[in-house]
């Protein structure tokens, strides 16, 4: 019984996912099968508020992140400091 309830949580995380990248350009144009697919393998990261996710003169990005709740600020570091360049919200990619 504990792994039927595993997997109907499991099924049930799977579905919101698939119901959040229907709103998502370009998986929006996806079809059902492609999209259950792509939900299969995506990974999901938490991070806490004010935490630097990428870095501008560190490694690229392994992955496309897209942004389920909360935000992202897209900044670059000059010589005078922080220069904020976009801020990014649900369903933006980076």
């Amino acid at each position: 019984m504990k792994s039927g309830a595993r997997q109907n949580g499991s099924n049930v995380i799977l579905e919101d996912v698939v119901a959040f990248l229907r709103k998502v350009p370009p998986f929006q144009f996806l079809d059902d099968a492609n999209l259950h697919s792509v939900a299969r393998n995506i990974s999901l990261d938490f991070y806490p508020k004010d935490m630097v996710i990428l870095k501008q003169d560190g490694p690229p990005s392994d992955a496309l992140r897209i942004i389920k709740k909360g935000g992202v600020k897209i900044a670059l570091e000059s010589e005078e400091g922080e220069v904020i360049i976009d801020y990014l919200g649900e369903g933006d990619t980076f």
